[in-house]
């Protein structure tokens, strides 16, 4: 629900298509990342998240596959992507640091976590997952792909 609430949030708010298209306010997510490939003005909104349009567009897919393997109960915690995510050329707000597999789910998180903090600077997106992680201290988080000392990333500091 806070993937998709992102980028209604944004759609909704910044593109008159997009609302044009919003029944009562909500759209199916599968339905969200298509349009900006091909309808809505993808730099204007990838400029809005200070990314070029073509790693704006990979990250949109890497969501697009994540919420999908979660609403259909697939395994995602040690699973390895079957994409690889375009890495901007230049990042010009917090992003990681750390060597880290783009294939596992903490790049994807690190996705995630970008574009909430771009929407809502106020986030509760690292206390929330902290919590996740503390509710099963029996998941190996390096399987995730999480690399050690990742609280201390600049993209985490918020």
């Amino acid at each position: 629900m806070l993937i998709q609430n992102l980028f209604l949030t944004f759609a909704i708010t910044r593109t008159r298509q997009a609302s044009q298209r919003c029944s009562n306010e909500r759209v199916v997510f599968f339905n969200m990342a298509r349009p900006f490939n091909k309808h809505y003005s993808s730099p204007r909104i990838s400029q809005y998240f200070d990314l070029q349009i073509k790693p704006f567009e990979s990250w949109l897919t890497i969501i697009t596959l994540t919420r999908n393997a979660c609403c259909h109960h697939a395994r995602v915690w040690n699973k390895r992507n079957t994409i690889r995510a375009m890495i901007p050329n230049t990042m010009l707000r917090p992003w990681i640091t750390l060597p880290t597999d783009s294939l596992r789910i903490y790049f994807n998180l690190c996705i995630i976590k970008y574009f909430v903090d771009v929407i809502s600077q106020n986030n509760h997106m690292k206390k929330n997952l902290l919590d996740l992680l503390a509710q099963f201290p029996n998941i190996d988080i390096q399987a995730m792909g999480f690399p050690s000392n990742w609280e201390q990333e600049p993209i985490w500091q918020n």
